[in-house]
């Protein structure tokens, strides 16, 4: 039996607990190793724009033990993950004091939710930048999805030399090579490349996965489908692989279409058992679910064709941010002019409810019910989403950045990869304490750089 069905039930009966070191092993073997190389963490100011679900806490602990001193650290939240069990946990156990969280308590699920991002962390970068360059300590940055930098272009770019980043997502690479003047300035400062390490992708890449299908399944539960009739999954992996092998093992009536930009990803989709979608966006179907798992825009608004005339279809985000859905597009769109074809209800929307379900009426009778507010389908409300013993390697590649990060000599700029003796060294840990059918998702029984 694949390890889908094998460990889905560790993902659907999650605590919410706050990590104990007995909880973390991996994040205190790297603060045993690396307390002996002396502190180079508590010169700096430090910046986190972070989610907040209770395993960042052992993040934070792990990182004021190596000498990060915790009344310098801010934090901005982000919207769908803001906890607060999770700011008193850190504010009980970490030292974090209560005026250092910068709260989203003003978002409205229907506003831009990037610009809305975008603006809390400029006021904070205006804020640095302005301060005496004679009197500030240098800042260390942990960032989700390249904020940090998006603020920074928007102003002084000449003036971010005491600037250190480490950038946990792809997304916020993605960002980077779109934009010039990000990729411009991502070249003048030292970004430690968290999201692109080969350890993140073989370990953390499954249980993302796993995740989505667990969120997937409560949704559907709470959506009252007994299934979807025809499925479509935008994407094909690591994500959407385990999103449509639980699609065609959970709805045996389910058809399972897959499409994928990569021809060799359609063969293997195909081989798997499923069927590939001919043409994205031409118009095939009636689609009744549509997730997305592609990590860019895969459902845009002209692609509303993909549901049937007359149908309904649940879209769902099974990637990190709001790209996916274009969620955007479809709230402005809809906003654009009151009486053409495209509306948002929002008759019985509670606007501070970031995990409300948005429906959406579009052309020739279609509706679309974009799930979570179109925002990632695990980060649904819950303060866990995969257990720790799995998302604790990412929490130590986030600590291990920072040291990289604080470390680097001045004058440092550019992209610099995770250490590889951390990453081997991550792995075979990771090995040594998952369990056997968790390592069945990984690549490889035992992961290793070369491999």
């Amino acid at each position: 039996m694949h390890a889908t069905v094998d460990v889905l039930d560790d993902f659907l009966n999650l605590d919410e607990s706050i990590p104990t070191l007995d909880d973390t092993p991996l994040l205190a073997d790297l603060v045993e190793h690396s307390r002996s190389a002396g502190t180079v963490l508590d010169r700096f100011d430090a910046l986190f724009v972070q989610h907040q679900l209770v395993d960042q806490v052992a993040m934070a602990r792990a990182l004021v033990e190596l000498g990060l001193p915790p009344e310098r650290i801010t934090w901005i939240d982000v919207p769908y993950t803001s906890h607060d069990v999770t700011r008193r946990a850190l504010t009980d156990h970490v030292g974090i004091a209560a005026d250092r969280f910068d709260v989203c308590d003003d978002f409205q699920v229907t506003r831009p939710y990037a610009a809305y991002q975008r603006r809390r962390v400029q006021a904070f970068v205006r804020e640095w930048l302005d301060s005496d360059p004679r009197a500030r300590r240098p800042l260390l940055v942990l960032d989700d999805g390249a904020h940090v930098l998006d603020a920074l272009a928007a102003y002084r770019i000449d003036e971010v030399d005491d600037v250190r980043i480490v950038e946990q997502t792809s997304r916020g690479f993605k960002k980077i090579n779109a934009r010039l003047d990000l990729a411009l300035l991502a070249r003048n400062v030292p970004v430690v490349d968290v999201a692109r390490s080969w350890v993140k992708k073989r370990i953390e890449s499954p249980f993302i996965g796993l995740s989505i299908v667990a969120a997937l399944r409560r949704a559907l539960a709470r959506l009252g489908a007994s299934g979807p009739n025809r499925a479509l999954v935008l994407g094909y992996g690591s994500v959407g692989t385990e999103v449509a092998r639980f699609l065609a093992s959970e709805y045996p009536a389910a058809t399972v279409f897959v499409w994928d930009p990569d021809p060799a990803k359609v063969r293997t989709a195909i081989q798997a058992g499923h069927r590939a979608h001919a043409s994205h966006g031409a118009g095939s179907g009636p689609n009744d679910l549509v997730v997305g798992c592609s990590g860019q825009a895969s459902f845009r608004t002209s692609d509303w064709p993909l549901i049937a005339p007359g149908g309904t279809a649940a879209l769902v985000s099974g990637s990190s941010g709001t790209v996916e859905l274009s969620r955007r597009d479809f709230i402005e769109l809809a906003e654009s002019e009151p009486d053409d074809s495209i509306a948002l209800s929002t008759d019985a929307l509670d606007e501070r409810d970031v995990h409300a379900d948005l429906h959406f009426d579009l052309p020739q009778d279609r509706r679309a019910t974009f799930v979570n507010a179109g925002f990632p389908l695990n980060f649904d409300g819950r303060a866990r989403c995969i257990p720790i013993r799995l998302i604790e390697p990412t929490m130590a590649m986030m600590v291990q950045g920072a040291l990289q990060a604080a470390g680097l000599p001045g004058g440092a700029t550019g992209a610099v990869e995770l250490d590889a003796g951390f990453c081997d060294r991550l792995a075979r840990g990771f090995v040594a304490t998952a369990r056997a059918d968790h390592l069945a998702l990984v690549v490889g029984a035992t992961p290793t750089r070369r491999s």
